[in-house]
């Protein structure tokens, strides 16, 4: 994988995929699904690199406003963590004092989500 590919945009795209129109959506796609090269995806679209470059950088500013706007990648982030608490908690119940603390943080948690 590139270093200077962001992957936090591969889920941003995954929510957001369909806000995008379709060049973009299918330039985002080789590039972060896919792996493919800027070079690549100029080869394959018939478009130049830095056309490639300049639609893939106006998509991820898009994802990034739309997810500034309405935060649902980072309640599907914060929605995983809780329920990995979730089930590491309740791996560790039992029938004492300590199983109604883990219930109460649990609850706890899943008010936080929203």
């Amino acid at each position: 994988m590139s270093a200077g590919k962001n992957l936090d945009f591969v889920l941003l795209l995954d929510v957001y995929e369909c806000m995008l129109t379709d060049r973009q959506k299918e330039l985002m796609q080789y590039y972060y699904w896919e792996d493919m090269s800027l070079g690549e995806i100029s080869e394959n679209s018939g478009i130049t690199r830095q056309a490639v470059r300049d639609s893939i950088k106006r998509a991820e500013q898009t994802l990034t406003d739309l997810e500034e706007k309405l935060g649902l990648a980072g309640k599907i982030v914060k929605c995983r963590s809780t329920f990995d608490d979730i089930v590491k908690n309740t791996e560790h119940m039992n029938s004492d004092v300590q199983s109604l603390e883990n219930i109460r943080e649990l609850a706890l948690k899943g008010r936080e989500i929203f």
